[in-house]
């Protein structure tokens, strides 16, 4: 059944070729990340263009203020001159009102100009000269407006004859404006033919960004395409197959049942049986009793020995009874636990009587220690029988001469009994295999004293889990055996 549920799970084209959506899979996982990319290469790119267009924009924009600025002083010279004129001329002082601040706002347009043209070396000097022949022609107007006010028209007109109406300092101001607007023309073209060339790098990034885009959203949107319809016939082939899972998956609840009705009446059979076996074999051992007591009279010695090999043969008979009705109360879920807080020490030193004697007849080295106060939570006729058992098999399986030990180790949350023997060990592969039922390692090589019905480590490991701990083994061959009860502390 388990077979066929895990061949169902299995595509059953899983040894030919790779599916369709096998190989769309790469391709709808790069996508995204691939679109990703060229969007962020693209616009990184159109970033970057558009930063160096708007720096060459600036570079033209600086250079048309610096053409500007410079205009501007020349004008206002003129103007101041225009308005001297007028004033010396008409003596009307509204004519002034050009010349009046224009030393003011020609000190601030010329150090614009510096500020504007602080990297260029050519153009500060021709700037200085500009500032100082501005300054000469103003000084050259302040005189004039103060004479015509002080000494009038024709006095100042005789000395404006006489010293020149300041004509070459005007000149030299044009030409020096003139040398300097070239110069700037001359960069404004080089500069304005970067910041086209660079307008048309933008112009070119963005058209192959939107091409780059529109091709990938068609790729992307094919690829999708295929990958709905692949997903589709997966979701076709998914749900028959899920389907045919059901049907399987009813098969097998159907047969789960059936086998769990057929382990409880196999639970109950063996529960049955082996509560009408111990009524007839308490019996039996009950009338041992009888006659090795005497009641029926004397015995004599070879009776008695009989006697006593029919009271052994009807106690074993009675522990492999007992097995499988613990066996069959655990399989059931019928085992009722009564948790205590027991004290390892007294539990010990109360089963080494019943041990003792079994080690005597094989003469074993048999040790126990366990610290005093040492406690666990667990059920007390449990533990003992896993313990009975552990030492009983640990005997059965050591040679006469070696030793047999009982050891407690106590730590946070739990305590362990470790059960050691010098025997003859067990095969790694082995190892877990003793604690399946009706198993017994290595059966057909061992004497027939020492078989059994392979119930007893599986019984204890059942009982050791029912007690929220655990029984385990490490062995090697011919090394001995150490099982471990792992058992909860006590709070």
């Amino acid at each position: 059944m388990g077979k066929r549920s895990q061949s169902a799970r299995r595509p059953s084209d899983a040894g030919g070729e790779p599916h369709h959506s096998d190989r769309l899979t790469p391709l709808l996982l790069a996508a995204p990340i691939a679109s990703a990319l060229i969007v962020l290469i693209l616009g990184l790119s159109a970033y970057a263009s558009t930063r160096r267009e708007d720096r060459a924009g600036a570079l033209v924009a600086h250079t048309h203020a610096v053409i500007e600025i410079n205009r501007a002083v020349l004008a206002r010279l003129v103007d101041a001159e225009t308005g001297e004129r007028g004033f010396i001329i008409t003596g009307d002082s509204s004519y002034l009102a050009p010349y009046h601040g224009a030393e003011t706002d020609l000190s601030h347009a010329i150090d614009s100009l510096r500020r504007l043209t602080v990297d260029d070396d050519a153009q500060q000097p021709r700037i200085d000269t500009l500032a100082s022949l501005a300054r000469r022609r103003l000084s050259t107007l302040d005189s004039r407006v103060v004479s015509r006010i002080a000494r009038g028209f024709e006095p100042t007109r005789a000395d404006f004859a006489i010293l020149g109406g300041g004509r070459a300092v005007m000149d030299s101001a044009r030409s020096v404006s003139g040398m300097i607007e070239t110069q700037e023309q001359s960069l404004l073209a080089t500069r304005q033919a970067a910041l086209t060339a660079r307008e048309r790098v933008t112009i070119w990034v963005v058209a192959a960004g939107t091409i780059l885009a529109t091709l990938l959203a068609l790729a992307i949107t094919v690829a999708l395409s295929r990958a709905a319809a692949t997903q589709t016939a997966l979701a076709n082939d998914v749900q028959a197959r899920a389907q045919a899972l059901d049907r399987l998956n009813e098969e097998l609840a159907a047969r789960t049942a059936d086998a769990e009705q057929a382990n409880r009446a196999k639970a109950e059979f063996l529960a049955n049986m082996s509560h009408d076996l111990r009524t007839p074999l308490n019996a039996i051992i009950g009338y041992v009793d009888l006659l090795e007591l005497g009641i029926r009279g004397p015995l004599g010695p070879e009776q008695r020995e009989d006697v006593r090999r029919i009271k052994r043969g009807a106690a074993h008979l009675l522990a492999l009874v007992n097995d499988v009705l613990d066996f069959a109360k655990l399989e059931a879920g019928q085992l009722t636990l009564r948790i205590e807080d027991l004290d390892l020490g007294t539990v010990l030193s109360e089963l080494r009587p019943l041990l003792e004697p079994q080690v005597r007849s094989k003469q074993l080295e048999f040790q126990s220690h366990c610290d005093s106060g040492m406690r666990v939570r667990a059920d007390r006729e449990k533990l003992d029988q896993i313990l009975v058992n552990l030492v009983g098999n640990a005997i059965k399986f050591t040679s006469s001469g070696g030793r047999v030990e009982i050891n407690c180790r106590a730590g946070e949350e739990w305590a362990r009994i470790e059960v050691r023997d010098t025997g003859e060990g067990i095969a790694p592969e082995q190892l877990e295999a003793v604690f399946a039922p009706f198993v017994q390692a290595d059966r057909r090589k061992r004497p027939r004293e020492q078989h059994g019905i392979g119930l007893g480590l599986s019984i204890s490991r059942q009982l050791s889990r029912a007690m929220q701990g655990d029984l385990t083994v490490e062995s090697a061959v011919g090394r001995g055996s150490t099982f471990t009860v792992r058992l909860p502390r006590r709070s």
